[in-house]
């Protein structure tokens, strides 16, 4: 992949960034928060991509896999009455 966006990629990032400056200035106007921040759509429509290699390079970190971690949530989640 060539790492361009297609135009319907960014169409829809115009949209959102039209989106949250609409409603960023109507939430100063009016002075509630706004439902789209402008700042977190900027930052939603950036790619970033992160990796665990320097906690495991400098900590020893090791994560483990996701079935695990699910289990734990789903567990948590009944304990606490929240299923």
């Amino acid at each position: 992949m060539s790492g361009k966006q297609t135009r319907t990629t960014r169409t829809l990032v115009r949209l959102a960034l039209a989106a949250g400056l609409a409603s960023t200035a109507w939430a100063r106007w009016t002075g509630r928060p706004p439902r789209a921040p402008l700042d977190a759509v900027r930052m939603a429509s950036v790619k970033m991509f992160v990796t665990h290699e320097k906690a495991s390079r400098e900590l020893g970190f090791s994560p483990a896999g996701v079935d695990g971690a699910l289990e734990r949530a789903v567990a948590w989640f009944q304990e606490n009455g929240y299923c």
